[in-house]
Parts: C-alpha cells; structure tokens; sequence
C-alpha cells in the first residue's frame, strides 16, 4: 500500500478533530468519506476507522460494525492509544463489559496519562482479586465470600476500596454517610392476626 498523502491526513485530522471537539455530525461524515473516497493503494491512518467505528456505534447503535472498524483501527495502529480507547467504549455500549476492561488494561500500558481512559477506567470501576485467589472467581465460594467482602466495604458496585478507605456500614450499622439507621422492628404476631 502507498503511504498516507498529505490531502488523507487532512481530511483525518480534520474529522478527528471534530469528532474529539464532540461535534459527531460534522466529523463523521467527514471520516466516512476520506475512507470512501481514498485511492485504491491509498492508506487510511488507523485513527479515521478508530473514531468512525465509535460514532457508527454510539450513534447508529451498530455495535458489531463499530467493533470491527475499531479492531481494523488497531491492526493498522496499535501504538495509538485513541484506537484502544475507543474500542473499549464500544465494548461498553455493546455491554460487553470483560472485553472493555480488557481494552483498557492494553491501552493503559500504552499511555497512563490519557485522560479518556483513566476517566473510562474509573467510570466502569475495577475489579478486586478474588478472596481465595487459587480458586476461580465464579467458584460459589469466592462468590460468597466476595459478596460478604462487598457489603462489608460499603462500597459501590465495581469499586474497590481504596488504600485509606475505612470500611462503612456492616455490623456496626450506619449507613454510607455514617449517620445511624435503626433497623426496622420485626412484625410480632398476635393471637388476634392467625
């Protein structure tokens, strides 16, 4: 294939610009058609099918096109970590959420500092190990534990307590603020209620 001419990097840059400015309907089209219309030996930088995977699937709700076109995005660029990036988001829109943080753990070795994906990152939270790590996580027990280990954190779900984090709620009641719930009274059952 022939490099990138200086007129499909423009178009490029152009539509993943407005795309990143979040202006979608201008910069689609645009990345749409610098793939349409390049030249037979023509190469389209991995960037243009990254960011056009996303918005077919954010916006046309076409999420099996828009994997592939991401996945496209990253055999031709791996090194780019908008290409990683998206396709973690479209993981995330199609539900698949295994597939987006392992999406993310690739882009983040990639670059720590990309601000979309440490936001992504902490928008779908990360998993803690499991409680008997040489059992596998869906193993009954590991499950209860884990649940038990949940409620006693008192954290959301998909977050783990962080290094300074004290645990709220469990036994000694309260609730996540740390003011004091009382426990609802259970019904008594009179002779006059059988």
């Amino acid at each position: 294939m022939a490099p990138v001419s200086d007129e499909m990097r423009s178009h490029v840059e152009d539509g993943v610009s407005l795309c990143r400015a979040g202006d979608w309907n201008k910069g689609l089209p645009v990345l749409a058609a610098a793939i349409e219309n390049r030249g037979v030996a023509e190469q389209v930088p991995g960037i243009a099918y990254s960011y056009l995977g996303y918005g077919v699937a954010r916006f046309q709700g076409k999420h099996r096109d828009g994997l592939r076109l991401c996945e496209h995005a990253i055999k031709l660029q791996y090194y780019e970590a908008d290409n990683h990036w998206n396709l973690a988001r479209v993981h995330v829109l199609a539900a698949n959420r295994k597939a987006a943080v392992n999406a993310l753990e690739r882009a983040l070795k990639l670059d720590p500092d990309h601000p979309g994906l440490l936001a992504l990152q902490k928008e779908i939270g990360t998993r803690r190990r499991p409680v008997i790590r040489f059992l596998h996580r869906d193993h009954p027990l590991n499950r209860w534990l884990g649940r038990l280990r949940h409620g006693w954190s008192g954290q959301p779900s998909g977050q783990s307590a962080g290094p300074g984090d004290r645990p709220r709620g469990g036994p000694g009641g309260g609730s996540m603020d740390g003011s004091r719930i009382s426990e609802p009274r259970p019904a008594t059952v009179t002779r006059n209620d059988r």
